[in-house]
């Protein structure tokens, strides 16, 4: 699970596997976004990059300041989006978002 202080920067690191091997993800997309669980709407969209597509290897940072953050649970969703522009999501990650 990813803790989120509010008021503080975060960044994550994730990785696209397959079939327990590292996927090559080279002229590929990558979005995501924390979502309010409940009803799946998204709170924010997050700055997001392939670091080394090779290795289908992602970062996920905060867009801004980090001190509107409800307190309580999110979700993360990531989005792959394929050359062609088809988009394959991931199952939601909880995320918990905590006061300094």
């Amino acid at each position: 699970m990813l803790t989120i202080v509010q008021g503080r920067n975060f960044s994550k690191v994730g990785a696209v596997i397959s079939d327990g091997q590292a996927t090559d993800c080279t002229g590929w997309g990558v979005r995501a976004y924390l979502r309010y669980p409940a009803d799946g709407t998204t709170f924010v969209e997050l700055d997001a990059a392939f670091q080394d597509a090779e290795k289908g290897v992602f970062t996920l940072d905060n867009p801004a300041p980090t001190t509107g953050y409800p307190l309580g649970r999110l979700t993360l969703l990531a989005e792959l989006i394929s050359p062609a522009g088809k988009s394959y999501y991931t199952l939601p990650e909880p995320v918990q978002v905590i006061k300094e």
